[in-house]
């Protein structure tokens, strides 16, 4: 402290006294003040900060970061004795014997998250080998040959395509989707049993639950992700191989379709199959396939079966259990199989999946569409006959086609051509619907054991040619309708080509009918509005076909639609008449139609009507073509006189239109159906006109059938003008 002294000049004793007294009030009142010098304050303020920030330090290195340190050491012990035993327990993938891996450069990136409990990477083990993995060239341009050696193994070409294949699975048990060694099992345990070739595989556990795994296949990969508390995984697929990944679906529900132990409920599978990738054989075997690989193959849906994928001498059969989108739900499926009272279960054919039957990829036939496309492609025709006796199918292995010909009480006897055999034994097995004939009275349960029935299994081509050609080898008695069953005339195969190119089979078919005798035959998908002419499309050989029938001498050839068979777009179908007075049956009225059908149906033991879909008003809508017809035709044929004169010339001249609401069974008898024109009776330019056009060359005409002042068949026959 500084002292400071002051001089004063001297006082009296009164001053004194007075300055004394006020000197000790002020004593008294400054008695707690202290005073310090500025240095003093200065250093106990930094020894205060000094002495805090100790403390503080030492607090935080006692309560925070040593707990933590503590922590993480734990965390950091628990997750490396997580992945030793992890390590220890997953499965090396392994190279087949004898196999060598192909040379690879790896390079790997992996980010530091902490979403991620535990990393794992398991790398192949083999033994080298001298020989080659015939499997490892899957992919290899077959145009490349090893002249090298194992310096050609560098210059490896893989082609440009693979196969896709796609599969969630829901109501998984949840253990087992968080269980990484259990998960990498299954993936090693499904890639061994489709003989693919895994290199390395790398898994990642996730917090808190879930793991994603993907392997790297010398075809190309395999990769998962789960979902444990949803019990749900994803699978991904995908191989450049050319084997099918078809068979993989049933293998992978088998290994990773665990059932949950807290949902009531089986595991559910959603899968699809695509081809991908750009070459020209890749796109001509799914243009030949397309059907199959359209849906139900390549669609994501609820409720998606194979019942039996088999390969007999001639096809590939393929029958799937599906419910239509957009028509059936996986909900209300299940609702049919109880017995609550609901709706569903009160009418379960109704919600049952829908059965498809492929053959080499192509839509055959489906239970939601056997009613409609059967009875369309047999009665018409055979009601169009006034008493078919003998009928003769060619195809048809399903049996549908013969449930339907045996309906008919006129028939005696029904020759079924059919080559393969084991198509017969596997719908009799897997379609056991489209061939029972269990509720018609005087018939079989199973409908090839009806003794009307007499079936050949062989070649239809050879069949007819021995029997019918110019030059026939076994003698046989001649039918009243032949209906074929065949391959659509749209596929591009071989054997198509063959049967609608107008050879020896075709030119044998007149010389198997009686004069009356009627050819029915299914044609394929319709035209459309859109569609060029025929000949510039995958239908030309309809064109051939229907060429060839009127050549062979069949007098009339009509087509008709259904729209209702099961397909994707309406099917068309062809009845050919020998003769041209045999079609009268054809433009029946709907009502003596309706009469026929029940005079002529054989009973059922349920009392219950034969025919599900076809009937009088139905066949009305197949007398004449469609629209789309007419125009194809005439874009065929534009140089058609009837094409370039339009279709209304002279519909005020037409004098000769009977309502069919004015009709009796006497003016159908006399007036519509005359059957012939006194020779002297002089016919109208118009009629002349009508009658040319259904003679020779034009006995197949959609044009002058749909134009109603034209269609002299259906209410003039008259002869031939000269």
């Amino acid at each position: 402290c500084i002292s400071t002294i002051t001089m004063a000049p001297s006082r009296s004793k009164r001053e004194k006294t007075e300055e004394t007294q006020q000197n000790g009030a002020t004593r008294g009142a400054n008695l707690y003040q202290v005073r310090m010098s500025h240095r003093f304050v200065i250093m106990t303020l930094l020894a205060c900060y000094l002495l805090a920030f100790a403390i503080g330090r030492t607090a935080r290195m006692v309560f925070i970061i040593e707990p933590q340190k503590r922590l993480i050491e734990e965390n950091k012990a628990l997750s490396e004795l997580i992945q030793t035993k992890s390590e220890s327990k997953l499965p090396n993938p392994i190279m087949k014997r004898g196999l060598e891996p192909p040379k690879t450069a790896y390079t790997s990136k992996n980010f530091d998250t902490a979403r991620t409990a535990t990393t794992i990477s398991r790398f192949i083990v083999t033994d080298v080998g001298a020989e080659s993995d015939e499997k490892a060239k899957e992919c290899r341009d077959p145009e490349i040959s090893d002249q090298d050696g194992a310096e050609n193994e560098d210059e490896e070409v893989h082609e440009p395509k693979g196969q896709h294949l796609l599969i969630d699975i829901a109501n998984v048990n949840s253990a087992f989707l968080d269980s990484e060694e259990r998960l990498s099992v299954a993936m090693l345990e499904l890639v061994k049993q489709c003989g693919l070739t895994l290199l390395s595989y790398h898994c990642h556990g996730m917090i808190p639950t879930g793991v994603s795994c993907a392997g790297v296949l010398l075809e190309s990969h395999v990769s998962f992700h789960t979902w444990p508390a949803e019990g749900v995984i994803t699978l991904d697929l995908y191989t450049c191989g050319e084997g099918s990944l078809l068979p993989f679906v049933s293998i992978a529900k088998g290994l990773f379709a665990i059932p949950s132990t807290t949902i009531d409920k089986d595991p559910e599978l959603v899968w699809s199959h695509k081809f991908r990738g750009f070459t020209d054989d890749l796109q001509s075997q799914i243009a030949v396939r397309a059907d199959f690989f359209r849906f139900p193959i390549g669609v994501m849906m609820d409720y998606k079966e194979e019942i039996v994928s088999d390969e007999t001498e001639f096809q590939k059969v393929d029958i799937y259990d599906v419910l239509r989108p957009h028509f059936q739900s996986l909900d209300g499926y299940q609702k049919s199989l109880l017995e609550d009272g609901s709706y569903e279960s009160q009418n379960p054919e109704l919600f049952e999946p829908d059965r498809i039957v492929f053959l080499d990829g192509i839509l055959q036939s489906r239970r939601s569409g056997d009613a409609a496309y059967h009875e369309s492609l047999v009665h018409p025709g055979m009601f169009a006959h006034p008493n078919p006796k003998r009928v003769a199918i060619v195809g048809g292995g399903e049996g549908a086609t013969l449930r339907e010909v045996l309906k008919h009480s006129t028939v005696e006897e029904v020759v079924m051509i059919e080559i393969d055999k084991k198509m017969v034994d596997l719908s009799k097995e897997y379609l056991p619907f489209w061939s029972d004939c269990s509720q018609l009275i005087g018939s079989a349960d199973y409908c090839f054991d009806d003794p009307r029935v007499d079936a050949y299994f062989e070649d239809a081509f050879k069949w007819f040619i021995d029997r019918f050609s110019p030059e026939p080898t076994i003698e046989a008695e001649k039918f009243d309708v032949i209906i074929m069953d065949a391959l659509d005339p749209q596929v591009q195969v071989d054997i198509v080509d063959a049967l609608y190119d107008g050879g020896p089979f075709l030119s044998s078919l007149p010389s198997s009918l009686r004069d009356d005798g009627i050819l029915i035959a299914q044609v394929g998908e319709a035209a459309k509005m859109e569609s060029p002419g025929e000949e510039h499309s995958w239908h030309r050989n309809r064109v051939k076909f229907i060429k060839t029938l009127i050549d062979t001498g069949f007098e009339s050839v009509r087509d008709y639609e259904e729209s209702h068979a099961g397909f994707y777009y309406p099917w068309q179908f062809v009845v050919a008449f020998k003769s041209f007075e045999s079609r009268e049956g054809w433009f029946h009225h709907e009502a003596l139609t309706s009469v026929d059908i029940h005079e002529r149906l054989l009973p059922t033991k349920t009392g219950d009507f034969a025919l599900r879909y076809f009937d009088g008003p139905t066949m009305m809508s197949y007398k004449f073509p469609s629209k789309a017809s007419e125009k194809v035709f005439c874009l065929r044929d534009s140089k058609s006189e009837m094409c370039s004169e339009g279709r209304n010339e002279g519909q005020n001249d037409w004098k000769s239109h009977v309502s069919v609401l004015d009709m009796d069974e006497s003016k159908i008898t006399n007036k519509i159906f005359p059957s012939t024109v006194p020779d002297g009776d002089q016919l109208s330019s118009r009629e002349r006109m009508i009658s040319k056009y259904f003679t020779g060359k034009n006995a197949y005409n959609p044009f002058a059938e749909r134009n109603p002042t034209l269609l002299a068949d259906t209410i003039l026959k008259t002869k031939p003008m000269n």
